[in-house]
């Protein structure tokens, strides 16, 4: 296949976009179609996207074709790694839902003639009390309300498992997107996502396009993803791609969680709106495709806007990232319509569990406290059981998510430093492997003496040990406790309340 729009770059704005990248300004680019220019042919040979069964028919919403006409304006943004932070907390600059759907209602309400998308790309359930006690469900809410469009699956909505990503997309009002997510046993797409969507705003033939960074199997608890692999997204991209443009697309966004500029894509998407690596990106994709990544946990909001002239086929971008935080300081507000979901949540579901104390703090804990606390606290739980069959040389965990402030501890707050879903296991490996677990931010070693020629044990998460399977590493798991990480340090804390 061909893309049917060819691209030219105005030269003279080629050089503000590449000063702007380097001093994280916004700037603009112009793309537009040319005779002169040579075609882009797709050289896809292992694409996973097949266009049989698409009604080409219902691509687009034909009735705002009288639109299409002139220049119209549109804006872009998107939220990345969100992490349930629904709550306020300005010390941790994480705005809330409320101060978010401020802005981006202020945004419409000042621009009422643009166009307005709104996306995300994955990580948005898993992370705080607030969306984990309701399963991500507080956050679909939300999104709903703020008319979101599209979501990039990240490798954190695995952590409920499939089955949990299945009950949410019914209560989602926009689909979750994954063209590289493959069933390993039919080697397609799984039938539980889909690989894009078309919307038309204000005319504007708009493919959204979505996918997991490739190499993220191994951030994500290997059994929650059994029969599931990532493949490299850029042949079924350009497939994807293609098909859209060929059948009426004007502009192609791609949603990537992962923090990749793939530059295999110029000629292929318009936008990209990067996840995962929790940093801030003004990038582009040849010196022209802008790449946005706007943090975390609410602190940014990516935000791109484009003119699109009908006539022309011409894009002009203006893009950056919206420090929403600053924003705060320009008189941002709470929104009535989000506190009050959010009260129905709080009152519901989420209070009583919330906000038990369960100890106290003089000081503040750091998250490499934290992680190191707990990998002790692993240590003595498991001592405390009776059990004693193994000698256990160390403890280890993974890094804790958020520190502590100094006062009363309460469950949410362990909830926010220690969010995920993980068992703790003994394991027998090789002293030789030791090495492995005293790189994670939680170890403990317990002095005992070990033969340097044979196995030890330890004590861990069964996230660390699936993972160091994974590698290839030889391991076997000899006892097993139905207990959170969070749980174990509530049970401990409480103990030493209110000396720690």
């Amino acid at each position: 296949m061909k893309i049917t729009k060819s691209i030219f770059i105005c030269s003279s704005l080629l050089i503000v976009a590449l000063s702007a990248c380097s001093t994280g300004q916004s700037s603009s680019v112009s793309i537009n179609e040319s005779s002169s220019s040579s075609e882009i042919v797709s050289e896809s040979s292992s694409s996973y996207f097949s266009s049989s069964s698409i009604n080409v028919d219902g691509l687009w919403d034909n009735s705002q074709d009288y639109l299409r006409t002139g220049t119209k304006n549109y804006s872009f943004y998107n939220l990345n790694d969100f992490h349930g932070s629904v709550e306020q907390n300005l010390d941790s600059m994480e705005v809330g839902i409320s101060y978010l759907s401020n802005y981006l209602k202020r945004e419409q309400e000042n621009n009422p003639e643009t166009g307005y998308i709104f996306t995300n790309s994955g990580d948005m359930w898993q992370g705080s009390a607030d969306s984990n006690i309701t399963r991500g469900k507080l956050v679909i809410d939300w999104l709903n309300s703020l008319n979101c469009r599209a979501q990039a699956i990240g490798n954190h909505e695995f952590d409920w498992t499939v089955t949990t990503i299945e009950e949410n997309t019914g209560y989602m009002n926009f689909p979750l997107l994954g063209c590289n997510v493959i069933d390993t046993n039919t080697n397609e797409i799984v039938d539980w996502i889909e690989p894009f969507e078309t919307i038309t705003v204000n005319g504007l033939h708009i493919g959204i396009i979505g996918a997991i960074g490739q190499d993220l199997e191994s951030s994500i608890l290997q059994s929650c993803i059994e029969g599931i692999e990532f493949v490299n997204p850029v042949d079924t991209v350009k497939e994807i791609s293609n098909f859209l443009r060929q059948n009426g697309a004007d502009f192609i966004l791609f949603l990537h969680h992962d923090n990749e500029i793939l530059n295999e894509l110029y000629g292929y998407v318009d936008l990209v709106f990067n996840g995962h690596s929790h940093t801030k990106q003004n990038e582009l994709i040849k010196n022209v495709v802008p790449v946005l990544q706007a943090y975390c946990n609410g602190r940014d909001i990516s935000k791109c806007s484009v003119s699109y002239d009908f006539t022309k086929n011409l894009i002009i971008y203006d893009y950056s990232n919206t420090e929403v935080v600053e924003l705060f300081k320009e008189n941002l507000t709470n929104d009535v319509a989000t506190d009050e979901l959010y009260q129905y949540y709080l009152d519901n579901y989420i209070n009583d569990i919330k906000n038990e104390v369960v100890g106290y703090t003089k000081s503040g804990i750091s998250r490499d406290e934290i992680a190191n606390l707990c990998a002790e606290y692993m240590y003595d739980y498991y001592c405390e059981q009776g059990k004693n069959e193994y000698v256990i040389h160390a403890a280890t965990t993974n890094s804790s998510r958020a520190e502590i402030g100094e006062g009363d501890i309460t469950y949410g707050d362990l909830y926010k430093s220690l969010p995920f879903d993980n068992m703790l296991e003994v394991i027998k490996i090789k002293y030789t492997d030791l090495n492995y677990y005293k790189n994670f931010s939680g170890y403990y070693y317990s002095n005992t003496s070990a033969p340097q020629s044979e196995y030890v044990y330890v004590v861990t998460i069964d996230y660390l040990e699936q993972k160091f399977v994974s590698y290839g590493n030889e391991c076997t798991v000899v006892d097993s406790y139905p207990i959170y990480p969070r749980d174990l340090m509530k049970e401990y804390i409480s103990r030493d309340y209110p000396t720690l």
